[in-house]
């Protein structure tokens, strides 16, 4: 589904909405199969948020929803630069002190649901330790939202770079991105694409081409790594291009 709306305010009220009920009726899925399987313990949602300007809005939507549904949403990272949790750059921070942090302190989202992805000395930079902690969640993202970039790139997952040929669902280390800093951790191509829903959002002039790219189906994923969102169960893109 294709959501055009030239209000961004509007886009972010619908998006962090969306996020909200996606949550809530993944839930409702979830605690159904656990009746039929007793074996089976998912009374969770989890939820992989990105950086970048293009969310801003939709974080300080997601700050003013009070509702107990935030008690069973695990947050982790679609992607991280590989950088401390306390840097400007990195996108934890960004989470945190944008939303996260507020309803943490209001009591409606727990500590521990949040998933900082910490930057270690290893070779991989911690990538394989932070899947190790999504393993205990079902080893895949319910939700996820992302922002196409301008050359069609979501997450750490750039047009042509070898990431996207990477097989097997997890989080993978760049000593090569494109887009500085060169160091970074991504989701895998797979472990986007086993999302049950995935928000994508086309926000502003300088990204009609890669909205172009994402349309044309001439073009594969290969180049525009964006058009992922075609293969998930689920997908709402929102833009405010025509």
């Amino acid at each position: 589904m294709i959501v055009i709306q030239e209000d961004l305010k509007e886009i972010s009220r619908l998006a962090a909405k969306a996020i909200i009920d996606g949550a809530k009726k993944i839930l409702e899925n979830k605690n159904k199969t656990s009746k039929t399987d007793k074996n089976t313990i998912n009374d969770f949602v989890t939820l992989a948020l990105p950086g970048g300007r293009s969310v801003n809005g939709i974080y300080s939507e997601l700050k003013k929803i009070e509702d107990p549904i935030w008690r069973k949403i695990h947050i982790f990272l679609v992607d991280e630069r590989a950088v401390p949790i306390t840097d400007a750059e990195s996108n934890f921070k960004l989470i945190w002190e944008s939303f996260a942090g507020t309803l943490v302190k209001k009591g409606f989202l727990p500590l521990e649901n949040l998933h900082p992805l910490k930057i270690d000395d290893s070779s991989d930079y911690g990538a394989k330790k932070y899947m190790s902690i999504l393993e205990k969640y079902g080893s895949e993202f319910d939700i996820v939202l992302v922002s196409s970039g301008e050359d069609g790139h979501i997450a750490a997952l750039y047009p042509d770079h070898k990431a996207m040929k990477h097989s097997g669902r997890e989080y993978i280390f760049l000593d090569d991105s494109p887009k500085p800093p060169s160091n970074r951790i991504t989701s895998s191509v797979e472990l986007i694409h086993k999302a049950k829903l995935i928000i994508l959002l086309f926000i502003g002039e300088s990204k009609r081409e890669a909205y172009e790219k994402f349309n044309n189906e001439r073009i594969p994923i290969l180049d525009c790594p964006a058009k992922l969102a075609q293969k998930v169960k689920n997908s709402i893109v929102y833009t405010d291009l025509k």
